[in-house]
C-alpha cells in the first residue's frame, strides 16, 4: 500500500504537464476493472452457480462488457499502451504470491 501511495504521488508530481493522459490512464483503469467485473459476474453466476437468470447474469455482463470495450478501443494509444504494461505487472506480481503459496490478501501495512 506505501509503495502504491508513493508510486501515485511520484506520477502526479512528474505528470503535471501529461494530465490529458492521466484522466486517460484513470479511465483506461477504470474501464477495465469493470470489464473484469462483468467477467467475474459471469464465472461466478454461470459457470460455478449455474444460474438460469440468463439475461442478468449472461446477457447483461457480456453486452456491458461490449459497450466497455468498445470505449477503451477509443481510448489514447499512449494510455492502453501503459495501462496494459501496468496490468501486466500486475498478473506477474499475483502469479508469483500464488506460485509462492503467500496470500494475496491486502496487509494492515
Amino acid at each position: 500500500m506505501i509503495f502504491i501511495a508513493a508510486l501515485s504521488i511520484g506520477v502526479g508530481i512528474l505528470g503535471v504537464e501529461q494530465a490529458g493522459l492521466l484522466i486517460t490512464l484513470v479511465t483506461f483503469g477504470a474501464l477495465t476493472a469493470y470489464i473484469l467485473l462483468n467477467v467475474a459476474v459471469v464465472n461466478h453466476f454461470m459457470v460455478r452457480g449455474k444460474s438460469r437468470r440468463f439475461f442478468l447474469h449472461l446477457v447483461s455482463p457480456i453486452v456491458g462488457t461490449g459497450i466497455l470495450l468498445f470505449a477503451l478501443w477509443s481510448a489514447n494509444p499512449h494510455a492502453k499502451i501503459l495501462g496494459i504494461c501496468w496490468l501486466a505487472v500486475g498478473l506477474v506480481v499475483a502469479a508469483y504470491f500464488k506460485a509462492s503459496g503467500r496470500s494475496m490478501e491486502q496487509s494492515d501495512l
